[in-house]
């Protein structure tokens, strides 16, 4: 059993998720939104920037409730695999891998669906979609961290919300006001780092940056291809959400190894 046990659970994740409900309803919430938007505002950069803000709100917000209750609520079937003699990190890589590929295949059916049917060209929903999935990899490692440090389950949800509202309304708030009450100093080097530690913000500035929609940027993404370049600040925001991906998944594996189940 434990010489395919990944592969085993992984199967079984694919097949419990991609039957839920609620995995279908994001999907099919995707595919109705973008619909309507590339619909009315057809292959537009309006177009473009409305569904970056779609999926910067939807994404990170869902990733993280459905991955951290999911991880959480399958303490029995955790339990079941360990009795028989699959480690923890087969369990854990198993879960992981099952919830990240199960969302993905989510979202990017939601969003290809909406773009067939709205017969628009799909060049730049390629290019969103082909990000986005990189960035729904990020809040499911980030997720499983969150279930595993939380000891109450019913906390959970309150924490998502709260995390997903920083990153995506308090932290470019906090931004501009850096750039406003600091113009007489150099914050090159802040805003670089601060950029990093938001994913939205890094996921932003590529997409942008390709499709060459810089007027419609965050405070700290329009700063960071300013100063850097576009192929710079590409290669930063890939390298960082690449960085969010495995930052949160080897904190969240070494507390499960250590945690008393």
């Amino acid at each position: 059993m434990s010489r395919n046990a990944v592969w085993t659970i992984l199967k079984f994740e694919l097949r419990e998720n991609l039957r839920n409900y609620r995995l279908l309803i994001y999907a099919g919430t995707l595919a109705a939104f973008s619909l309507l938007i590339l619909h009315f505002a057809g292959g537009s950069p309006r177009a473009a920037a409305s569904l970056l803000n779609l999926i910067l709100l939807a994404v990170p917000l869902f990733g993280l409730l459905f991955s951290a209750l999911s991880f959480r609520d399958a303490q029995p079937f955790i339990y079941l695999m360990l009795s028989r003699g699959v480690s923890r990190n087969q369990v854990f890589i198993g879960k992981w891998l099952g919830l990240g590929i199960s969302l993905s295949i989510g979202l990017v059916a939601g969003i290809t669906t909406g773009s067939v049917l709205s017969r628009q060209s799909i060049g730049l929903v390629a290019l969103l979609v082909s990000l986005t999935v990189l960035l729904q990899w990020v809040f499911v490692s980030f997720a499983l961290c969150l279930a595993v440090l939380v000891h109450r389950r019913e906390m959970i949800p309150g924490l998502t919300l709260l995390i997903w509202f920083f990153l995506y309304v308090v932290y470019d708030l906090l931004m501009i006001g850096l750039g406003t009450y600091s113009n007489e100093y150099p914050i090159e080097l802040p805003v670089f780092v601060l950029m990093v530690l938001n994913p939205l913000d890094l996921l932003r500035m590529v997409f942008l940056v390709q499709t060459d929609l810089s007027q419609l940027m965050g405070f700290s993404a329009a700063f960071a291809v300013k100063t850097l370049g576009g192929t710079g600040g590409v290669f930063l925001a890939v390298g960082g959400l690449i960085a969010w991906v495995a930052l949160p998944l080897l904190i969240a594996l070494r507390r499960f190894k250590s945690k008393d189940l």
